[in-house]
């Protein structure tokens, strides 16, 4: 018997324009109605994820940063697993000096060592992601994400890595260059041992690199969350089309 639903957002629940499709709410409601528990899955922060799907009247648990923070229904935090100040500089490091631009997810919010050059790659990025975006509304988006996100700017990356009070949760790589990425996956495989002892989990893509400790993955975090009903659970971690 199914118990619990788990979906992704960016290129699942979401659609090109980043918004849920009605089809997609009405999905997960027919499901609750049988008693199915509904849980997202994000990349995203977590306020992040809570404004897109509540402009749909949609709300539940979520997963956020991979795994790294799980929240409850009500927005409560039910665990985080930060990252360690010493792996975060190491990792920093390495992937700075491939020229790449970093942004760190943290339990203040998100946080840039240079907004303009964040702001200027999104574009690049963005522009290749939704090719059938015009100029305008990539530039719209792009901003607002910084802005709505309140992006804090710090000059000196060294000030986060020595504040106790700031937590890392979770960081993330962008570069436009499928060189440069290659490069830092070679670089990654090249440290093994450092990279173990650091306790990272690097998972890449087209565009990014996303910097997680080992235990934030989707499958281990969603078992912990769900083992709260059944030791015998049957998960479906879908696609909102399957759904539909």
């Amino acid at each position: 018997m199914i118990k619990v639903i788990a979906s992704d957002m960016d290129g699942t629940l979401l659609n090109s324009k980043i918004q849920v499709d009605e089809e997609g709410v009405k999905a997960i409601e027919q499901a609750r109605a049988k008693g199915i528990h509904f849980v997202l899955c994000t990349g995203r922060m977590y306020d992040d994820a809570m404004q897109l799907i509540n402009h749909a009247n949609l709300y539940g648990p979520a997963i956020c940063m991979n795994g790294a923070e799980i929240r409850d229904e009500h927005g409560k935090i039910l665990k985080q697993i930060p990252i360690d100040k010493v792996s975060a500089r190491y990792t920093y490091q390495v992937l700075t000096d491939l020229g790449m631009y970093c942004e760190f997810f943290t339990d203040i919010g998100p946080i840039s060592p240079n907004k303009d050059k964040g702001i200027e790659l999104m574009k690049e990025i963005q522009g290749k992601v939704h090719p059938d975006f015009s100029a305008e509304e990539i530039h719209r988006y792009v901003e607002e994400r910084f802005e709505s996100k309140d992006v804090h700017v710090i000059d000196d990356t060294e000030r986060l890595f020595n504040n106790e009070d700031i937590t890392i949760l979770k960081f993330i790589a962008f570069s436009s260059d499928q060189a440069v990425l290659k490069k830092s996956k070679k670089n990654n495989s090249r440290h093994r041992e450092a990279w173990r002892l650091a306790l990272l989990f690097p998972t890449i893509s087209k565009l990014h690199i996303s910097m997680l400790k080992k235990d934030f993955l989707y499958n281990i975090m969603l078992k912990k969350w769900a083992s709260q009903w059944t030791k015998l659970l049957r998960l479906v971690i879908i696609s909102m089309m399957f759904l539909c």
